[in-house]
């Protein structure tokens, strides 16, 4: 008849009780990083979908194929970065508990951070380069909605750029993170702007909302939504010890919420655009657009293709305000504001 086992003395039952906390922490944001590259993954497939289905364009112009690029490295990085997380968590499992024998419980929690130390470096670098790359495609729409005016992208792409820069120094990653959130708060702000116009010059014009419209004020309100989840990020940056349980928590959820949506939000912006609608900024006439003239077309994708069964509206801003012409068979008339 064996004897029974001898009892677990204090501190081994502290430390015990030390790893489970550990390992359901690691879990947390495990859990979280797993829903949300599941539904990620959602979006990349609408977003490859839209760039399919666009049978005018596809990915044969330059800026789409750019584009689409962006979108598939975004999705890459993510999804390498939720496998680190699963690889980092296993190996912790595998130190803390099944490995190594011989070696003291007070000894595994050291062990195991500098088994994965390799893992953690490179995670921190992925996540921080793919938030600089999600904010150029927010700098890029911005751009685009206003008519390609470098001047816009001159306090914006600063931001940018200092969120770069600082990337390149690790211990100024919390200054990287902060500067990353001013490009996205004042490029939606710039969105915001040029929202509040267009709305201004369609009830002008007694125009029903129109399907811009609609696209402008999802990228504003999407780009608030982004902005308040990536300001609680700021607790990642935190020197939390794994002891305050009431902080790391939350900090564990951060984790997961931040690997993931610096690279779902500027591939949501691809599916709003692309899949929903379609918008075309051109410059207008060479003759006519001496003085900074542009000229924004809206259409439906099936309009697109049919042209001669369908009417154009084509609505024309310049710096003395805007016009709107109607085309289409036997049709042409034009209406037009200056704002004072």
């Amino acid at each position: 008849m064996s004897s029974p086992s001898a009892p677990l003395s204090n501190t081994d039952a502290a430390f015990l009780y030390r790893f489970g906390n550990d390992l359901a922490e690691d879990n947390v944001q495990l859990i979280i990083e797993t829903a949300l590259i599941a539904l990620y993954s959602v979006i990349f497939a609408s977003a490859i979908y839209s760039f399919v289905s666009n049978s005018r364009k596809g990915v044969r112009t330059r800026a789409a194929f750019i584009m689409l690029c962006v979108v598939i490295y975004l999705y890459v990085v993510a999804l390498v970065l939720w496998v680190l997380n699963v690889v980092t968590l296993y190996r912790g499992f595998h130190t803390l508990l099944m490995d190594n024998n011989n070696t003291p419980l007070p000894d595994r929690p050291a062990l195991a951070d500098k088994k994965n130390i390799g893992f953690f470096g490179a995670m921190e670098a992925l996540f921080l380069f793919n938030m600089i790359v999600g904010d150029s495609v927010l700098l890029w729409r911005t751009w685009v909605i206003y008519f390609c005016r470098r001047h816009i992208l001159w306090f914006p792409g600063l931001l940018w750029l200092t969120s770069f820069v600082a990337l390149c120094n690790t211990p100024t990653n919390l200054i990287s993170w902060a500067f990353s959130l001013g490009t996205n708060l004042v490029c939606t702000a710039l969105v915001g702007v040029q929202a509040w116009k267009h709305r201004r010059m369609t009830r002008f014009l007694h125009m029903h909302k129109s399907r811009t419209d609609q696209i402008l004020s999802l990228l504003v309100e999407s780009g608030f939504i982004y902005c308040l989840l990536w300001i609680p990020q700021v607790i990642t940056y935190l020197d939390t010890p794994r002891t305050n349980h009431a902080l790391f928590y939350p900090k564990m959820v951060m984790d997961g919420f931040s690997d993931q949506i610096s690279g779902m939000y500027p591939t949501l912006i691809v599916v709003i655009v692309n899949l929903r609608y379609t918008i075309q900024w051109e410059e207008a006439d060479s003759r006519v657009s001496r003085d900074n003239t542009r000229t924004m077309r809206f259409a439906n994708p099936s309009s697109l293709e049919q042209h001669g069964g369908d009417d154009v509206f084509a609505v024309q801003l310049d710096d003395g305000g805007a016009s709107m012409e109607i085309t289409g068979p036997g049709r042409e008339e034009s209406k037009g504001f200056k704002e004072v």
